[in-house]
Parts: C-alpha cells; structure tokens; sequence
C-alpha cells in the first residue's frame, strides 16, 4: 500500500528554505511529489503555509527518504526556516 509524508510549514526564510530544497532534492527517492501553496485551515492549529506530499509505494520506502542521509542533512535546514510538522501516513484502500 502507498505511504505519504506531509509536511506544512510556515517559511520563515525563504533563502534558507531554498537551500533546503536543494539538498533535500538530493536524496534518493521513487516518491511522487506534490507542492501545494498556501492552505486554508478548517480546523485546528496548523500552519497556513507551505504543503509539501510525497507519495511513495510503501511505508519502508518512505522511512527509508526520510532516513536516507542525504535527507537527514537537510533537515536542519527546513527547521531552521519553517515552524509546522511532518507526518507519515499510511495509505489504505477504499
């Protein structure tokens, strides 16, 4: 089954969340991604910013982006320049 990671966040620094994109680019992935703008909450407490899908075949591809090095380094980055969160989400059938 699919698995997605979410991330919203405000940008804090768009220069620094630049270089964010860069290196976070680099990791190796098979993920399908999607950026959105800004998003509209309709409830809750979340980040009116930046919306960031990826879609990958499975939960152990995910895991494996998000723990790759490439995107462990990068990861600093996107906290340095965002406030907001990341999930995963495991896909089902409907």
């Amino acid at each position: 089954m699919p698995a997605f990671i979410l991330f919203m966040n405000d940008i804090n620094d768009a220069d620094g969340y630049g270089a964010y994109l860069q290196v976070a680019r680099t990791a190796p992935t098979t993920a399908k991604l999607r950026i959105f703008g800004d998003s509209a909450p309709l409830e809750g407490n979340v980040p009116h910013g930046r919306v960031i899908l990826l879609e990958f075949p499975d939960r152990a591809g995910a895991e494996a982006w998000y723990n790759s090095p490439e995107y462990q380094s990068a990861i600093p980055m996107r906290q340095a320049s965002t406030t907001g969160f990341g999930v995963i989400i495991d896909g089902f059938p409907l």
